[in-house]
Parts: structure tokens; sequence; C-alpha cells
């Protein structure tokens, strides 16, 4: 008589799979639309402004930050603070690098305190761009470049 445990193994294997590809599909649902309407632009650069932003979307958005990242460093490159601050946003992603970002956004558009708020998070989030293999962090040296934007708004 032929084993019939095994077809019944591979189809939970592949239920298995397909669960595990839906709750990756479910956790990318976590960031905001890849359209930013006029009306949330101008939501995220006020709550940028008040020090309101927060990332809260860790291992589900990195393939999402890492598909986005020349794009956040062109925009960083070319001074486009609010584009950067939206696209970090819609994002989501909690790491140093983007909370460094948003730091910059704050800081050159007039926002000291807040820029000092997402510095001091940049340096204490646990998601660091610069492993111990590979360096993601697209040329900014963190947490240098995070401790000197703390000295220059605290100066202000």
């Amino acid at each position: 008589m032929p084993d019939r445990t095994l077809p019944h193994t591979r189809r939970r294997a592949g239920q298995a799979v397909v669960a595990g590809l839906l709750a990756a599909i479910a956790g990318c649902a976590t960031e905001r639309p890849r359209a930013v309407q006029p009306a949330e632009k101008l939501l995220i650069q006020t709550e940028l402004a008040a020090g309101l932003l927060r990332l809260n979307c860790g291992s589900t958005c990195s393939a999402s930050w890492q598909v986005a990242r020349p794009t956040l460093r062109g925009l960083y490159d070319n001074r486009l603070w609010p584009d950067l601050a939206v696209e970090v946003a819609r994002i989501g992603h909690d790491s140093d690098l983007a909370y460094f970002y948003l730091a910059r956004a704050a800081e050159a558009t007039g926002s000291p305190r807040a820029a000092e708020l997402y510095f001091r998070l940049s340096r204490a989030s646990t998601t660091r761009c610069d492993g111990w293999v590979f360096d993601r962090c697209d040329g900014v040296r963190l947490p240098d470049e995070a401790t000197a934007g703390l000295a220059r708004v605290g100066a202000r």
C-alpha cells in the first residue's frame, strides 16, 4: 500500500508557506499608501515639525526600505527635505537612518526641537544601518552625524 503521508506533509508545508507570505503582505499594509495625497503630505509635514512622527514598522517594512534607499539618499543629497520626510514616514521603517533623515528634514525646515528629538531617536534606535557584515548607512556616519546634529540644534 502506498504511503499517503508524504502528499499530506507537502500540502501542510505549502499551506505554511502561503500563510507566511500572507502575513508578510499584511505586514507591508502598515505602510502609508504609495501615492501621497496633498492633505497627507501636509499632515506629515505638520507632524514632523511638531516632533510627532513615529516609525513603528520593523522587519516587515525592511524590504520596502531597502528598495527606497537610493531614492531616500537622492532626496537627502538634493536637500528635498519635505519630500524626504514624506517618503520616510510613508515607509515607516524604524531605524537609526530613518530617524536621522527625519531629524535633518526637521532641522532644515526650521524645527530645531523636533530635530533634537529625532536625532535622539536615531541614536536610541536598536535597528542600526551599520551592521557587522553590511553597511547600509548610505554614506551617513551614524551615530556620529546624529551626535553632531544634536550639538547644532542644541546651540540654537
